[in-house]
């Protein structure tokens, strides 16, 4: 469980920290709906961890559930986020295990921070099981691409080849805008029109997030030095030389 004492910090906060009478009162008296409330709140993030506290140890299936919404929505340098990621690591896998997941990653508006930063700690059989269950109905793209890239790693490192709904879902991937197209880029093969086109795109792209612009020039550093004439692009004088800067930074 984490440790939730906030030394001085609001009455509030401390009214609800997990050594608290009223957090041990609600305990008592089973309030889940209370502990659910806690962690809607938008501010402070100690009162919605509290509540996920309260409901891993009354209703461990809706902590699951509410655990995965803060996690994906919190700042994950925040304090004691790592160990809420843990404690959603090591939830006993179940029949609502992906139903979980599934409406998890449909959460608006997306945080490519904290969804990367949940999904790489999540055991990977588990984002497997979830990546390949046929019925786990739709998500967000971006959920679903950060799930694919570290699958793909994964694969990768131990020398297997994608399965055939990865690489169906990467190819999809080519036409959605931001990081799903991204990861196309980064992992499909060079050599069309179509593909140079695509590239160009992503690189104009505005919205992508920057760690996502620098994966991905990364991985095709040799391409995009090769083929895109980066002075012809609609790119602000900024974002272009950042590109370049990760370009000087590949070749080292």
């Amino acid at each position: 469980m984490l440790d939730l004492e906030f030394a001085d910090s609001p009455p509030l906060l401390n009214q609800f920290s997990n050594n608290s009478p009223h957090f041990r009162y609600l305990l008592t008296n089973h309030n889940v709906e209370a502990f659910v409330e806690m962690t809607a709140q938008g501010k402070p993030i100690g009162i919605r961890l509290a509540g996920f506290e309260g409901l891993m140890a009354l209703d461990a299936q809706t902590g699951l559930e509410c655990g995965l919404r803060i996690a994906l929505s919190e700042n994950p340098a925040t304090f004691a986020m790592a160990e809420m990621y843990a404690e959603i690591a090591d939830f006993p896998v179940n029949t609502q295990y992906n139903k979980s997941l599934t409406e998890a990653f449909r959460s608006m508006p997306v945080r490519p921070d904290s969804a990367s930063a949940l999904i790489n700690l999540l055991p990977i059989l588990r984002l497997q099981a979830w990546f390949e269950a046929p019925d786990r109905g739709w998500v967000i793209p971006t959920y679903e691409a950060l799930v694919l890239g570290r699958l793909y790693a994964e694969f990768e490192r131990e020398g297997k080849p994608p399965t055939e709904r990865m690489r169906s879902t990467l190819a999809r991937f080519a036409e959605i805008p931001g990081i799903p197209r991204a990861k196309f880029l980064a992992r499909w093969e060079e050599p069309s029109p179509r593909y140079k086109h695509l590239m160009e795109l992503s690189l104009e792209d505005d919205l992508l997030p920057e760690t996502s612009l620098r994966g991905l020039v990364a991985a095709r550093a040799s391409y995009i030095t090769r083929t895109i004439n980066l002075d012809r692009l609609k790119l602000s004088e900024e974002r272009r030389k950042r590109i370049k800067h990760f370009l000087e930074d590949s070749e080292k």
